[in-house]
């Protein structure tokens, strides 16, 4: 993919790095240093399953 600036009339066409590059790697750093705690819970307590 492509992404094309304009600056004045020079047209300039550079690569751009693929989509979630590079998040393998700071996904491992994140664990690592315990950063990969979840913000926001999975369930909430108002969340009721008893109907389930």
């Amino acid at each position: 993919m492509k992404s094309i600036s304009n600056m004045g009339n020079a047209g300039l066409g550079r690569r751009m790095a693929p989509a979630r590059s590079g998040w393998e790697e700071a996904a491992r750093k994140m664990s690592t240093n315990r950063d990969d705690e979840l913000l926001i819970p999975d369930v909430f307590e108002e969340d009721g399953f008893e109907e389930w």
